[in-house]
């Protein structure tokens, strides 16, 4: 049975304008591709991420009417088939935020016994994804609330729940992939730079080429892919620029991904909330020169030492806007039983070689 494809743009891109073709047409729908046959569709909302000459609606603003837009669209298309057609839900950047939102409710309604969706129906795709939770920025920061015209909530992590989610992210992508100790400034340089040589560069990634994958973890229902492309975003520009200096970037580039590294706690894997850490992480400082120095070699592979986190700081025990009840929108009030249909039909993303085709796949 063909599904349905419902996508949301990203900031500034209410109508879903060229959706299609992001992750080089994964989710299109079009002959070929993971989705063929399926019906793609934009779900529209706001969009808007800052008020006052940009918008009318503030971040928080715009993600609760951004929430309640792919709910309602959610139980339309389930509700257009029976027994109910698998549905598959995208969200990039901004609208990945809304999506989390919606992974929240969609998981407390399960755990109050309220109707939701079978996870046998629907699956979930996030990529550039604020909310990841080693790596996204709503994450690191989380708690911190910055008054309008932002007006937006550092929410926490996207939740660990009963429904099969893919979630994509370059390597530095400073939405999904910040520096998790801010006074490294090497590493937010690198991150400033690949906030416009990546965020916005999803549409070319293609999940079969696992030769780009940097790591492929999944954890519960949850498939993490991260990728990587061939240069430090830093070093991309110069060597785009001055190509008759490229054996001089080469010899520098293992020693500044190192550094740039150090800014990462890579160890505890992408689905364990990690926030900022506000002073210089523990490490052996042994393993940190030996790593240094094989960097100072030329070897492009040393990975820093695990941070001890034995006495690394706690993250933060309450997180501000996490609470799906505050943002769960009307559908909410749902009483009825779960409807019993379609099960065995996961559909998250999938993958060839490496990349498993099954429908459970994400």
């Amino acid at each position: 049975m063909s599904g349905t494809v419902l996508a949301m743009g990203g900031a500034s891109n209410p109508h879903g304008e060229s959706m299609e073709t992001e992750l080089d047409g994964y989710f299109s729908g079009s002959p070929g591709t993971q989705y063929a046959g399926y019906d793609f569709r934009a779900v529209e909302w706001s969009a808007q991420v800052v008020a006052y000459g940009f918008g009318t609606l503030f971040y928080d603003q715009s993600q609760a009417e951004g929430l309640a837009a792919i709910d309602a669209a959610i139980y339309a298309a389930i509700e257009a088939g029976d027994p109910a057609p698998p549905v598959v839900v995208v969200g990039y950047s901004a609208s990945a935020g809304a999506v989390t939102k919606e992974l929240r409710v969609l998981q407390s309604r399960r755990a109050a016994g309220l109707a939701a969706p079978d996870p046998a129906d629907l699956s979930f795709i996030l990529f550039g994804n604020p909310n990841r939770p080693n790596g996204g920025i709503l994450n690191r920061l989380a708690g911190l609330y910055i008054p309008p015209p932002l007006g937006v909530t550092f929410d926490g992590p996207t939740p660990a729940t009963d429904y099969q989610t893919l979630d994509v992210s370059w390597e530095y992508d400073p939405v999904s992939d910040f520096p998790n100790q801010p006074f490294n400034i090497l590493a937010d340089l690198n991150a400033f730079v690949a906030f416009a040589t990546r965020h916005s560069f999803y549409y070319d990634v293609d999940l079969t080429d696992t030769d780009s994958y940097v790591a492929d973890v999944t954890v519960g229902n949850t498939r993490y892919v991260t990728l990587r492309r061939e240069h430090l975003p830093l070093l991309e520009p110069l060597y785009k620029f001055l190509p008759v200096l490229a054996p001089v970037f080469d010899a520098v580039e293992p020693v500044l991904k190192y550094m740039v590294d150090l800014a990462y706690d890579r160890t505890v894997g992408p689905a364990v909330s990690t926030p900022l850490v506000w002073g210089p992480p523990r490490r052996d400082p042994a393993a940190v020169i030996d790593g240094f120095v094989s960097a100072l070699h030329g070897s492009r592979s040393p990975v820093p030492p695990p941070v001890d986190r034995a006495i690394a700081p706690e993250p933060p025990k309450v997180l501000r806007g996490a609470d799906s009840s505050a943002t769960s929108p009307a559908r909410v009030q749902r009483s009825q039983a779960p409807k019993a249909s379609g099960h065995g039909r996961g559909h998250a993303a999938a993958r060839d070689g490496n990349v498993r085709t099954g429908r459970r796949a994400a």
